[in-house]
Formats: structure tokens, sequence, C-alpha cells
């Protein structure tokens, strides 16, 4: 009798050890808008994911902020409240700073630049991001940041005449903006809308399709023609989380993220011109900036990457960025 119950813990033990492994859910926070290019990419990643393992890791995304903002998402997954995060370069910058070098203003110019650095960089940023606790699954883009206004935004000093948003989460870039001498004011994505109706706000800078999905330039209706700075996203599972993920399923775990994020390039960007062309279409004007007033933004830019490099980012971080963007510019001209 004893001999038949210690064989039916066991029977039992293996039954609830091969339920767990069957029902291995990844609770994964977004702040993309639901059916928006970056939500539908997770969801099409989940079901990959699910089909690779055999129905034995599904993921649930929480879209729209649910799962609350970047800073919350990160957290989150620290004290395993989410498994992961499809994060901007805000969120990233949460996990370590030298991810800001990725988003540095006026220091790309294409796409290509931006993914050949991508490419070369991608297995020391993973290691930078496991050291601090997470899987650094894949990254991509949602866009160029521009400026928007109440009032048009040509040279730094019609800017300083706006009070810009700034997240409320990036206290290195708030720090920066305020040194450069603007009126910088942290808010969160979600209360931007509200900043904006209450004149609080009067500037902000971000992709046109975040802008249009957002609603944002109604109340902003003034755009700079001039792209700022690339706005990077990423998607990361906590280091706990992705310990639990049966080996043999996370290489083509990764893969199938690279297959999803790569279109998105392409796919942004031609979703952007159609929203350029909407928000023009309803009341965006859009101010084309002179030689001169690039120059002047030159100088300005200049002494932000001066702040930034050495206490933030690392020179050796930032020398080894840049000569992978000039080897492209040489290569590719």
């Amino acid at each position: 009798m004893k001999k038949k119950r210690v064989i039916g813990l066991m029977v039992l033990f293996c039954i609830l050890s091969a339920g767990s492994l069957s029902a291995l859910t990844l609770k994964v926070g977004s702040l993309a808008p639901s059916d928006s290019p970056w939500d539908t990419a997770l969801k099409r990643l989940a079901i990959l994911w699910k089909d690779i393992s055999g129905g034995r890791v599904t993921m649930k995304i929480y879209p729209g902020g649910i799962a609350g903002d970047e800073a919350d998402m990160v957290r989150k997954v620290r004290i395993g409240q989410l498994d992961g995060a499809a994060l901007t370069g805000t969120g990233l910058n949460r996990i370590t700073s030298e991810l800001l070098v990725l988003s540095l203003p006026m220091f790309y110019t294409s796409y290509g630049e931006l993914r050949y650095i991508f490419e070369n960089t991608t297995e020391e940023f993973s290691g930078i991001v496991r050291e601090k606790g997470f899987e650094l699954i894949t990254w991509t883009t949602a866009g160029w940041a521009h400026f928007f206004g109440k009032r048009p935004v040509l040279t730094p000093d019609d800017l300083r005449a706006q009070r810009i948003a700034v997240s409320a989460e990036d206290e290195e870039i708030l720090y920066t903006w305020r040194a450069m001498g603007f009126d910088a004011l942290p808010l969160h994505t979600t209360g931007l809308m509200a900043g904006l109706q209450s004149g609080m706000a009067e500037a902000f800078h971000t992709p046109p399709l975040i802008a249009a999905i957002y609603q944002w330039f109604g109340l902003a209706p003034y755009m700079s023609s001039m792209a700022m700075a690339p706005l990077i996203t990423g998607i990361v599972i906590g280091e706990r989380s992705w310990r639990r993920i049966p080996d043999q399923f996370k290489e083509e775990f990764l893969e199938a993220a690279q297959t999803i994020t790569l279109p998105l390039y392409d796919e942004v960007e031609k979703l952007e011109i159609e929203a350029i062309q909407i928000m023009k279409d309803n009341g965006l004007t859009i101010n084309h900036q002179t030689e001169e007033d690039i120059a002047s933004w030159q100088d300005v830019i200049k002494q932000g990457h001066d702040i930034l490099v050495g206490t933030s980012i690392s020179p050796e971080v930032y020398e080894k960025v840049k000569a992978l963007r000039d080897e492209y510019r040489r290569t590719h001209e």
C-alpha cells in the first residue's frame, strides 16, 4: 500500500511538472496602442512562439499602457509582476543609459546607418542588458522624432519660447534639455494630451506616426521638417522568466523576433508618409528649416552630446558607435 502511494505521488508530480511546462505564460506589457504596427508585431510574435513551442510557451500582451508607463513596466519585470515588455528608448534607457547612444539627436541620418549599427552592436548591448537582469529579444525603430509645437519650431530660440514636454521617465534627457536652456516639463506619455489641452505643455518631439495615432498634432499643429533622432524600440524578457523557457526553443524564438521586426522599418516608413498626409489634411503645417536653422541646431545639440557622453554614455561605447556610423557612411556614399 505504501509503495503504491509513493508511486501515485510520483505520477502526480510528473503530471504537475508537465502541466507547468505547458502552461508557461509570459505577461508582456506595452505602451503601443492596440492594433498599431508595434502591437500587431507583438501579437504575431506571440503566435510564432506558441507554434514553435507547441503551445508550451504563450504570451499574454497588455497593450496601451495597461501595465503602467515604461518605468512601471521595467520595475514590474524586475520584481516578477511582468515577464517582459515592449519598450521605447525611454524604457530601455531605464535598464541601461548606454542605450541612449542609439537615439542621440542629429547623430544619424538614415535607417541604413541605424540598422548597420544594430547588426554590429547587438551582441555587445545584449550583454550589457543581460548584466542588468534582462534578455534583449530584438529591437527596431518607431520612426524619427520631429518637433511639434503650438507655434512653429524652426530654430532653438523658437523652442525656447515654448514649454517642451519631455518624458518624465527620461531623467537624463530632461536634465540635458534644461542644461541647454530649454523650458522642459516632465510628462508621462499618457498625460501629454491633458498637458497640451491645459496649456501646461506647448511643444514635444515624437515621430509623426505616433503624433497621428495619439492625435496630439491637433493641439500642436506645427511640425518641423527636420528629423531629430530615431525612436528605438525593443522587446525584453526578464532574466528569471527567460530561464524558465526551455533552452531548445530560445534560438528559434530569437530568430522569429528578427523575422517579425525587420519588416517594421519599411512598414513604419510607409505608414509615416500616410500619417503626415492625413495630418496635413486635418490642419497640420510643416515648417521647413533652412541650412542656417539646421546649423544653429547642430551647435546646440553638440552641447547635449557633450553632457551625455562621459556621464550617461561611456566614451568607449560612444566612440564605437560613432566609428560604425562613419564606416557605414564611407561605404555607402
